[in-house]
């Protein structure tokens, strides 16, 4: 049927399987892969876009679901998750890991352009002045705020030690 999403489908490269995921079906902002065959992804079957899961190993888990806002951008590292939440008058961008959610960042305005690398997440959002400034948070939980121009900035890169490389207008 042309009104569906595409189905989402993960090819171990080792044993040349295939596997349809089940209920991810999407955009490419509906979900994301992980080197380790992590898949997070929002699912088609229970409150489409009001929650995150993640296929691994053939067993699907629901990590956080929230009947209120809507969930979306899912991404994974293989160990954490993060996705953006959004409410009527805010966004938030949350992180899972061992089955807890916290909360990264909230504001008007969070980038999706997030990434995940080694536990430490790169992330924009409203630096107050009305542009996009670039955050990290460590994997001990501390943020800290990388730039502070009077243009918009989205992040590049993350590399596994926490560098970040980053554009500015």
């Amino acid at each position: 049927n042309g009104n569906d999403a595409p189905q989402v489908y993960l090819t171990d490269l080792v044993t040349t399987n295939t596997y349809a995921i089940p209920n991810a079906r999407g955009r490419p902002w509906n979900y994301e892969f992980a080197a380790n065959g992590d898949v997070v992804f929002i699912p088609q079957n229970v409150s489409p876009g009001h929650s995150v899961a993640r296929y691994r190993a053939g067993i699907v888990t629901q990590l956080a679901t929230d009947p209120m806002n809507t969930i979306s951008y899912p991404k994974t590292d293989g160990s954490i998750v993060c996705f953006l939440k959004a409410t009527a008058t805010n966004q938030a961008l949350m992180l899972i890991t061992n089955s807890v959610e916290t909360k990264i960042a909230e504001g008007v305005s969070i980038g999706p352009d997030f990434q995940i690398n080694g536990g430490w997440v790169a992330y924009t959002r409203n630096g107050g002045s009305g542009q996009m400034q670039v955050w990290r948070r460590s994997p001990a939980g501390v943020s800290d705020q990388l730039s502070f121009f009077g243009s918009s900035s989205t992040v590049a890169a993350l590399a596994p030690n926490g560098e970040v490389a980053f554009y500015n207008d």
